[in-house]
């Protein structure tokens, strides 16, 4: 008897156009980006990061939309100029001193803008992703490009 490993009713594919278009990586450039979510977890070294997500709202219009995701390292202290330099782009400010992160001080982060310097990068050699690109914000808080506003 054979084990039925197909559970596709073939009608509902009649007609099916899968369209990959959109699937490209977020291009290298200067981009507009705002800050859609965050969430905390633990880094591979078991260092507490934000995982943010943001959404490309300038620099490219055929990617606006489009999600780039980073990591902000909270520790160890050797690992914050990352975080500082983008908590200054997205809020202002110099965070010289300490900071209370609490969930006001994160909900403050939400819709706010920067341009931001993006690269695209091949995934890790060896990885099933090494054959893919990936975007990632090499730099926070670069000036805005010739003719476009600066936030």
């Amino acid at each position: 008897m054979s084990e039925q490993r197909i559970t596709v009713n073939m009608d509902d594919l009649e007609n099916l156009e899968v369209d990959f278009t959109k699937a490209a990586t977020v291009p290298a450039g200067e981009l507009l980006l705002r800050v859609d979510k965050i969430g905390l977890k633990r880094s591979t070294n078991d260092n507490r990061m934000l995982v943010v997500t943001f959404k490309v709202v300038g620099g490219s219009a055929e990617f606006d939309g489009r999600s780039i995701n980073d990591s902000w390292m909270l520790e160890p202290e050797d690992a914050l100029f990352g975080t500082r330099a983008a908590l200054k782009a997205f809020l202002g400010g110099d965070f010289d001193g300490p900071l209370h992160l609490d969930n006001e001080m994160l909900e403050s982060l939400l819709d706010t803008e920067a341009w931001c310097l993006v690269l695209s990068e091949p995934g890790q050699a060896g990885s099933a992703y090494e054959d893919q690109n990936f975007a990632r914000v090499k730099k926070y808080g670069i000036k805005a490009p010739e003719g476009e506003a600066s936030y």
